[in-house]
């Protein structure tokens, strides 16, 4: 597991743990990563659940992409479609961001 932390404009925005260090699917919103600790000139501000949450949640598609690839068997790539798709619906529950059910993971 990997420690990050999403700093926007000097602000630290977001922290969370990821899989892999993949920063090119972390954010969307031009914040930027930082993996093990974060710079010392940083103001840290309350966590912004939508960043925190987005964040959570792109690091897990990017943790499963590799079950999408043409050369992965189809009967595994369709065990992921579900939670992939439930993890990209997340911005659509009742109570985003302040209150996820994070689909399981097919393999545990």
């Amino acid at each position: 597991m990997i420690h990050y932390y999403l700093v926007k404009e000097g602000y630290l925005v977001g922290t969370g743990v990821c899989q892999q260090e993949n920063t090119d699917s972390i954010f969307s919103d031009g914040a930027a990563v930082f993996f093990g600790n974060p710079p010392d000139t940083l103001q840290p501000i309350p966590v912004d659940n939508t960043v925190a949450v987005l964040s959570r949640r792109n690091c897990l598609l990017a943790a499963s992409d590799w079950t999408q690839l043409p050369d992965v068997d189809s009967s595994v790539r369709s065990l992921w479609l579900d939670y992939r798709q439930a993890l990209r619906d997340i911005t659509d529950q009742e109570g985003y961001p302040n209150t996820v059910k994070w689909p399981v993971n097919p393999v545990k």
